[in-house]
């Protein structure tokens, strides 16, 4: 069946082609709006109540149903979130480990503690179970008006929504190996930066204090809160003109259009749980088809069996929407550090110089030949790299299709319903951003702000002049060039210097390296920069003499990897209820249950394919759809 529904919704609502090596996370997660359920919504607890035949004046039926819903498959929206680097274990959604670039043994799926302003000798992990919870009034109001056309009605209907998004964050082993932090030069020329002491620090957008010039910027978006986060709210009001052009006594068959308002609230990029009531604020304009077909009449009608059906589709317009993204084939990679760089004007003295002739791959710096000014060298602040992959987009979705069979037997006021809903929508679709999030003056894509950004990885960014030897680093310290690219392989996992056999603190491992000279005895060998201040017992040396990028990576827009969600979901229901035949009126009340599972992956599994609805960058999309499991009471007054 749910080979078949997808078959389906591929040929009614999209097309699919694979690509590879794509990003298989989203730091946003875009769901079902709990206005748009045909399982609780539809046909159910409301036959004999909807869709009458024969009727030659003014009938309709007003209901209130009460909800509560409730994810499962934990691990799933977990997988989502963080894909592979999860460790599989006994928590629900699975758990990652950080560690330090200077701890020893660290695992192939480590996250690098150094980006999250963690010591380079911290140990750590932290765990999430996310869980997503919604009580919900649906409010529901059927008009037939048969007064004016035979088989024509309206209905309006939404519910009041209450959500709750719980990640279920917690931190574990969390420890130093010693009381070190980092190397010189490696954030601040002394290294006596004050790192964060715990995870927790961090994901709750904390940074250490500015130290020896050094900003060190919080993470502002795709935070983890250790805490339950809700919303409430009316989500989407929905209308719909319907005319059932074909009835019988037996028999229906019609047609409707449909317009959603965007009463819910709009999607914030804050925390990786934020909470959405409806849509994410978009107008929805669509239609559909109903009908219904009797099987079986006892002889007194009292007793019958039918057939019912609903299919919708719909398209969701344009609205703003604050996503984080991550870098292009580079999951995870928002929570990676960046470093802000300067354009070089070559006045200041000691400014940095860098050889600039092939032979600087030699490990004799006196070698290097002639020099030449970098681009741009470190401009001392770091930032996470979700604080420039955070931007304001317009979204839209082409089609999402919501269709429900059920089958109901009714014998005299009692009535039962047993059905099967799908929901699948396609990938959403972004206009690029082409000027600043006013929100953001950071991002990538605000041209205007001047500021420039590479990824840090491992790399030191500050050498050593030794011809200005001194008791204070900062007096011999030059901002380097050195970057660590997507290019050239940083990840979050780690940087590019663990990689070398040989001089992986001397920067031998960044982006296009060349040895790092002052530009006052620039092409003098003996005065190349070096790895470590004087004060820290540095003098020169072949093997302290340290790399630069020349030239530098910086990062781009197009670097960014605009992924959007896609989703196919597929629900059984049923529903009991009883109704009281009160001439012309007819009060009737039920209990119904759905339990609904949505595509995706779990912890340990990977698709590598995904598929694409984009005309621009935005080149992937990733499957994801919840699962949740609902209960709910029903109950109405029909009058005729």
């Amino acid at each position: 069946m749910e080979r078949m529904s997808k078959k389906f919704f591929s040929i009614a609502a999209m097309l699919a082609v694979v690509a590879a090596q794509a990003n298989e996370v989203t730091p946003t997660l875009v769901l079902r709006s709990q206005g748009f359920h045909g399982d609780r919504q539809k046909w159910v607890g409301e036959v004999g109540h909807i869709n009458l035949y024969d009727m030659e004046s003014w009938y309709g039926t007003l209901d209130v149903g009460v909800g509560y819903m409730r994810s499962f498959r934990d691990n799933r929206i977990a997988f989502a979130l963080f894909g592979d680097d999860l460790n599989c274990n006994d928590c629900e959604g699975g758990s990652i480990t950080i560690s330090g670039s200077q701890t020893t043994n660290r695992g192939a799926n480590d996250w690098l503690a150094d980006y999250l302003y963690l010591p380079c000798n911290f140990t750590g992990s932290f765990s999430i179970s996310p869980r997503i919870q919604n009580v919900v009034v649906d409010l529901d109001f059927y008009l037939g008006l048969d007064e004016w056309v035979n088989g024509m009605y309206f209905r309006v209907y939404g519910p009041i929504n209450w959500t709750k998004w719980t990640t279920g964050f917690c931190t574990t082993n969390n420890s130093l190996t010693s009381t070190a932090t980092c190397a010189a030069g490696n954030f601040t020329p002394s290294g006596s930066e004050p790192f964060l002491a715990t995870i927790e620090s961090y994901f709750a957008g904390n940074a250490p204090a500015t130290t020896e010039g050094v900003t060190f910027n919080a993470l502002r978006y795709a935070k983890l809160p250790n805490c339950e986060t809700t919303e409430t709210g009316f989500a989407d009001l929905r209308l719909l003109l319907g005319w059932n052009f074909l009835q019988d006594e037996d028999y229906n068959l019609g047609v409707y259009i449909q317009a959603a308002a965007p009463t819910g609230n709009k999607r914030h990029a804050g925390y990786v749980m934020q909470p959405v009531v409806g849509n994410g604020k978009h107008w929805e304009l669509g239609g559909g088809l109903t009908g219904q077909y009797v099987f079986w009449r006892s002889e007194d009608e009292e007793k019958h069996f039918g057939f019912y059906f609903d299919a919708c589709l719909s398209h969701l317009f344009d609205a703003k929407e604050q996503r984080t993204f991550d870098l292009d084939g580079l999951d995870n990679s928002r929570y990676m550090l960046a470093s802000q760089f300067a354009k070089n004007a070559g006045t200041d003295i000691p400014s940095l110089m860098a050889a600039s002739s092939a032979t600087a791959a030699s490990t004799n710096p006196a070698t290097a030949g002639t020099t030449s000014l970098p681009a741009y060298s470190f401009n001392s602040q770091f930032t996470p790299v979700a604080n420039l992959t955070t931007v304001e987009v317009d979204v839209s979705i082409g089609v999402q299709a919501d269709v429900v069979a059920m089958f109901n037997f009714t014998s005299r006021g009692f009535s039962w319903d047993l059905g099967y809903n799908f929901w699948g929508r396609n990938c959403e679709s972004f206009d690029c951003p082409s000027s600043c999030d006013p929100c953001n003056p950071d991002d990538l894509f605000n041209n205007a702000s001047g500021n420039s950004w590479a990824l840090k990885g491992d790399a030191k960014v500050f050498g050593y002049d030794v011809t200005t030897a001194s008791a204070t680093p900062q007096a011999q310290a030059v901002p380097l060039s050195a970057t660590e690219s997507i290019q050239g392989g940083a990840t979050i996992h780690g940087g590019t210097n663990a990689g070398q056999t040989t001089g992986a603190a001397q920067n031998y491992g960044v982006d296009n390296p060349r040895f790092a000279y002052g530009s006052a005895t620039a092409a003098n060998g003996t005065a190349a920069l070096i790895s470590l201040p004087s004060a820290q017992g540095g003098v020169y040396s072949t093997s302290l003499a340290i790399k630069t990028s020349n030239a530098p990576i910086l990062l781009k827009s197009s670097d960014v990897a605009l992924v959007g969600t896609r989703g196919i979901s597929n629900t059984v229901f049923t529903h009991l209820s009883y109704t009281w035949d009160r001439d012309n009126w007819s009060p009737y009340l039920g209990l119904g249950g759905s339990a609904e599972f949505g595509d995706g992956e779990s912890c340990g599994g990977c698709d590598d394919s995904c598929n694409v609805e984009c005309s621009q960058s935005c080149d992937e999309c990733v499957k994801f759809a919840l699962s949740q499991w609902a209960v709910w009471v029903k109950g109405g007054l029909s009058f005729n």
